[in-house]
């Protein structure tokens, strides 16, 4: 799975992938190694991830989410956020956070 696509289904609030519903996997049972590779893969993701995005200022979180349901470019919003390059830092760091959770072999194949 590459890394674009694992912080769109991070950010995006209709994801399949959201703590919530990986619970709702775990209780009714895994139909695939696939999708029990998939839901431990991404509560590392959100343990990973949360407490990062939770120090972020709310309209950077919300640049993120219109980012990746939306399609808006980041560059839309310089000056109105933030800064060019605190957006881009922040950006820089996610990416960091995303790449450093361990993907299986079944999931960088997905």
């Amino acid at each position: 799975m590459k890394r674009w696509e694992v912080l769109r289904e991070y950010f995006k609030y209709n994801s399949g992938w959201t703590l919530e519903k990986i619970e709702q996997r775990k209780r009714a049972g895994f139909t695939s190694k696939l999708e029990k590779e998939m839901c431990l893969y991404f509560e590392d993701v959100h343990r990973t991830l949360d407490p990062f995005i939770a120090t972020l200022p709310p309209d950077f979180v919300q640049m993120h989410y219109e980012h990746y349901k939306q399609g808006k470019q980041f560059s839309e919003y310089k000056n109105i956020v933030g800064t060019a390059s605190k957006i881009e830092r922040t950006n820089a760091k996610i990416n960091r956070l995303v790449r450093s959770v361990k993907q299986s072999e079944l999931i960088e194949q997905y």
